[in-house]
């Protein structure tokens, strides 16, 4: 009978989270994963069987998380304001030391473009998940299909923008700026629309 496994899966997927959230996927080598996760190789092989497995495992739970986020905006019905207070509060006035971060998916999918197609398609795929929550929160707000989609996309590429930028550690007051200046727009949109169904 084989050795039973001592430790935490959860806690060491977290472990391995925050470490391909802070480095990228190339910089977290197997001996550093081993490192932060508290395991050894055999146990780290017998559980997760490799690194992109253990990653694509990771992406699943960090999906988990940011989907809580999702329910949490919008169980109570949901307008541009609550998401433009949601983002205030992640990307201004957070004390989050991981707000500077980035978000992991759009993070790696950039650095393993054109260097690991088989992930990326994974990582595109969980981010066009995201894009469909987008969506239908506009849905949800009375906006016609083809619309609620333009402004789905529309808040998926400027959150991605928010990301990269936040993670440059560009000035809060900056970037509160063009968190107004977006939902200004997104807010217009939808009045615009809601004054075409009156």
């Amino acid at each position: 009978m084989g050795r039973h496994l001592e430790f935490d899966i959860p806690t060491a997927k977290k472990a391995a989270i925050k470490l391909f959230w802070s480095k990228g996927y190339q910089a977290a080598t197997l001996d550093l994963l081993c490192d932060r996760m508290q395991i050894g190789r055999s146990s780290f092989y017998a559980t997760f069987k490799d690194k992109k497995s253990l990653f694509i495992d990771c992406i699943d739970t960090y999906l988990d998380g940011i989907n809580k986020d999702h329910l949490r905006i919008s169980k109570n019905g949901i307008s541009v304001e609550d998401i433009r207070e949601a983002y205030l509060t992640n990307f201004v006035h957070t004390q989050n030391p991981r707000a500077h971060m980035g978000c992991m998916l759009v993070n790696i999918a950039v650095e393993l473009a054109d260097v690991d197609d088989e992930l990326v398609k994974i990582l595109r795929d969980k981010l066009e998940v995201m894009d469909t929550w987008r969506i239908e929160w506009f849905v949800q707000m009375g906006c016609p299909q083809p619309l609620a989609k333009r402004l789905g996309h529309y808040l998926s590429v400027f959150t991605e923008g928010l990301q990269m930028s936040s993670r440059r550690k560009i000035p809060r007051a900056q970037l509160q700026e063009v968190i107004h200046t977006g939902f200004d727009f997104l807010a217009a949109e939808v009045h615009t629309a809601d004054k075409s169904h009156a």
